[in-house]
């Protein structure tokens, strides 16, 4: 992830707790060099590890917050990060390391007042006042969704969203980006399937690898190339 600086990245944060070991996660920065220059924010700075923690995806370490993605929000000089096992997503001010907002999980900073509440979820992204995520879910059809956010009433409701073209959980990854013109590109993880669908929620296009392949992250770009050779 690009930084006026440098890059920033999420990377584990292992620590001892109670007896065991826990793994967390930490936002770092380090400059074009690949010198570190400082760690932003940990889960152990907001959290207390509490509950059933699955063993084995690190080693003998305990998966504790399992941070899957990271964006820098340059407007307001922040991180937007995704907690996958707390089901929240939070944006840290990179200057304090402190979280502004908290969004979905116990400890949401707004209520949810419509639709669903996103779980294990993939891919946020804000824009002002939406919030864009692939909801994976808990062993139910994942699904993409839109929320509108209300922050002078503290609030956040689900205003759009798709199921999964194959009716199916998503178990790994998946993706989802929302046009200004309401056109939702979708990747469905480890179901194989790419998406597009127009303002109406009617699909438009459709790439089904399902048989042999998975999808995680994409980048929606104008045109591909640059100039031509002479």
């Amino acid at each position: 992830m690009a930084i006026p600086e440098g890059w920033a990245y999420l990377a584990l944060d292992t620590r001892s707790y109670e007896g065991e070991s826990v793994t967390g996660d930490v936002v770092v920065e380090i400059d074009f060099e690949g010198n570190e220059l400082r760690r932003v924010w940990s889960s152990w700075d907001t959290w207390t590890p509490t509950g059933p923690m699955e063993i084995g995806f690190y080693g003998p370490s305990a998966d504790w917050t399992h941070a899957n993605t990271l964006e820098y929000l340059a407007a307001t000089d922040e991180y937007l990060v995704s907690i996958h096992n707390l089901n929240t997503v939070i944006q840290v001010d990179r200057g304090s390391g402190e979280i502004t907002r908290q969004i979905g999980g116990e400890d949401s900073d707004l209520t949810l007042t419509a639709g669903k509440a996103f779980v294990h979820q993939h891919s946020p992204y804000l824009r002002g006042d939406a919030l864009y995520v692939f909801d994976n879910t808990s062993n139910d059809v994942s699904e993409v969704r839109g929320y509108r956010i209300s922050q002078n009433e503290g609030t956040y409701a689900q205003s759009w969203h798709l199921p999964n073209p194959a009716n199916t959980y998503v178990p790994v990854l998946g993706d989802v980006f929302r046009t200004d013109e309401g056109q939702t590109l979708t990747s469905w993880g480890s179901t194989g399937i790419l998406a597009e669908y127009d303002a109406d929620g009617e699909q438009t296009f459709r790439l089904d690898l399902s048989l042999g392949a998975g999808f995680g992250f994409f980048q929606p770009i104008s045109e591909l190339g640059g100039p031509a050779p002479d």
